[in-house]
């Protein structure tokens, strides 16, 4: 047995499935916020195996790691196309400025 299974064998319940978040991360007929969703709702505590808090259960059965869900989540939105617009890259013309304390 691979010294690494030792510590948690339940994670060897299903060798041979792929890897989910990967699943979730390359399926084009999800959008962003929807992969988000997902992967957030597999990171819950809810999910968390009893004394095993680093491993989350999914729907289907297979075990993963909190650690590989959260690493998905970080790809996701480090390869995020549109993020939201910052403050300071919104462009606003200047007639449509008010002085402060200016009623519109």
């Amino acid at each position: 047995m691979h010294e690494n299974y030792r510590s948690a064998p339940i994670a060897m319940e299903r060798p041979s499935a792929l890897d989910p978040t990967a699943e979730v991360l390359n399926d084009a007929s999800m959008t962003n916020a929807e992969k988000r969703e997902t992967l957030a709702s597999w990171a819950s505590d809810a999910r968390a195996l009893n004394d095993l808090p680093a491993l989350r259960r999914l729907d289907n059965g297979a075990v993963i790691r909190l650690e590989d869900i959260l690493k998905a989540l970080r790809k996701l939105d480090d390869d995020d196309d549109d993020p939201p617009p910052s403050p300071s890259s919104i462009c606003i013309p200047a007639d449509h400025l008010l002085p402060v304390g200016q009623a519109a």
